[in-house]
C-alpha cells in the first residue's frame, strides 16, 4: 500500500450560495490504477449554520478532467471529532458505483441551500495498487485475484554467435 496526503489541514468556508465546493486541481492526487483505497478523514472544526449539515464526497476519475469525476463512495456527514473517520472503497464491492480511477479528489456540499458554512479538516488515503513492480522488471504485474494476468516479457537478447572451429 502507498499513502498519499489528499488534503493537508485546511479551513474552508462557503458563502450562502448552495454550490458545492470542489478541491482545486492542484490538490488532486494521481494514485495510478488501484484495487482499493482507504480514506482517513479528521475534522477539527465545523459550522453548518442553523440548519442542515456538511457532506464530503470522495470522487475518482480515470483522467485529470473535471467532467469525468464520479463519487467513489457514499457521502459522509461531517462531525467535529479528532477521531479519524475511515472509509474503505474496494474494487468489486456491491456499494461501489464506479471503479477507482487514477485520480482522486474531494467535494464538500451543504444539505440546505443559502446557508453559509465552514469546516477545517485533513484527508489521507492509503492505496493498494492494481499493479506492482517486481525487482528487475521494467513494467508492472497485474495481481488481480492472486495471479499474474500480464505475460512476462520475453527475452529479446540475441543468441550469441556460434563458435567457429578455430576459436577456443
Amino acid at each position: 500500500m502507498y499513502t498519499f496526503t489528499l488534503q493537508d489541514w485546511v479551513f474552508v468556508s462557503s458563502p450562502a450560495s448552495g454550490d458545492p465546493l470542489v478541491q482545486g486541481e492542484h490538490g488532486w492526487v494521481d494514485v495510478g490504477p488501484a484495487r482499493d483505497v482507504v480514506f482517513w478523514l479528521q475534522v477539527a472544526s465545523r459550522d453548518a449554520g442553523i440548519a442542515g449539515s456538511i457532506e464530503l464526497v470522495y470522487e475518482t476519475a480515470p483522467l485529470k478532467d473535471d467532467s469525468l469525476f464520479m463519487p467513489a463512495a457514499s457521502a459522509i456527514t461531517l462531525a467535529e471529532s479528532m477521531t479519524p473517520v475511515l472509509t474503505t472503497v474496494r474494487k468489486g464491492d456491491s456499494g461501489v458505483a464506479v471503479p477507482i480511477g487514477n485520480w482522486l479528489r474531494w467535494k464538500l456540499r451543504h444539505t440546505s441551500v443559502d446557508i453559509a458554512w465552514s469546516v477545517e479538516f485533513r484527508i489521507f488515503c492509503a492505496v493498494n495498487p492494481a499493479y506492482v513492480l517486481e525487482p528487475g522488471r521494467d513494467r508492472g504485474v497485474h495481481v488481480e485475484r492472486g495471479r499474474e494476468a500480464l505475460p512476462r516479457a520475453e527475452s529479446t537478447a540475441a543468441e550469441p554467435p556460434p563458435k567457429c572451429g578455430g576459436c577456443s
